[in-house]
């Protein structure tokens, strides 16, 4: 006999985001000891002061800034091998049916069919 214990569940486990105890405890004892104190605004103030070294105020600005925007989207290499290989087929195609001319020292010649050119 099988169990259903294992595995995923539906609504199993820690909700995404939620705090544990000693995070929360933190968080109170933080908000009783500095109760205006936003650690954000500190670091943007920090970023701004021109009396500070330039390492701190770029590190400050960094950290203020990913709570402000979204993190760029890490861009993929496309692999355009294969449109380059298809034009190099209707290319091929198009030379084999009278329609385009074979290149001449890397340039296309393209033929006139029909007062259109192809």
């Amino acid at each position: 006999m099988q169990t259903e214990h294992g595995g995923k569940r539906l609504g199993a486990g820690r909700p995404r985001g939620s705090r544990n105890k000693r995070s929360e405890m933190l968080i109170e004892r933080m908000e009783k000891k500095f109760p205006n104190w936003c650690p954000i605004e500190q670091m943007a103030q920090i970023a701004q002061d021109e009396n500070q070294p330039i390492e701190i105020r770029a590190k400050c600005a960094d950290r203020v800034a990913a709570y402000m925007y979204a993190k760029p989207k890490e861009e993929k290499a496309q692999d355009l091998s294969p449109m380059k290989d298809m034009a190099q087929l209707i290319r091929e195609a198009r030379i084999r049916a009278g329609l385009m001319q074979a290149p001449l020292q890397g340039e296309l010649v393209m033929k006139q069919v029909g007062g259109k050119t192809t």
